[in-house]
């Protein structure tokens, strides 16, 4: 199994745009970055809160709430929040265990609420 802390090593602003990209390819409103500094902050936050927090759910659980409550991109932030925190926990070993609607109702509720209750929401199993 991998730490997190490990991963961050190349985990950078242009990872998080690159799975935007990605997520929004080939949609009609695919948008683009609406505020770079964001981007900028929410993976000097991730970085940050490697450091000094310890539970990788926790701290994948405030990315994907940052990412969908600070609207970095123009469209697609709920799409880029869960895809990011997919890769981060499949960086690790685990993967997420959820259907399209369940994983649409969390990122709604994030948005809704401002806040991420995925540690309860999901199992993690490990992709061994």
């Amino acid at each position: 199994m991998v730490h997190l802390k490990d991963t961050m090593k190349t985990f950078t602003e242009n990872t998080i745009i690159e799975i935007h990209n990605m997520v929004t390819k080939n949609r009609l409103m695919a948008g683009g970055i609406r505020d770079t500094g964001t981007v900028f902050w929410i993976t000097d936050r991730l970085h940050r809160d490697v450091i000094r927090i310890q539970d990788p759910v926790t701290i994948v659980s405030r990315v994907i709430k940052n990412i969908i409550i600070t609207h970095p991109f123009w469209d697609g932030n709920k799409r880029t929040g869960f895809a990011v925190a997919d890769t981060l926990f499949r960086t690790i070993g685990y993967k997420i265990q959820a259907t399209p609607s369940e994983v649409e109702k969390l990122t709604m509720d994030i948005d809704r609420l401002k806040m991420c209750l995925f540690p309860k929401k999901f199992p993690l199993k490990p992709t061994s």
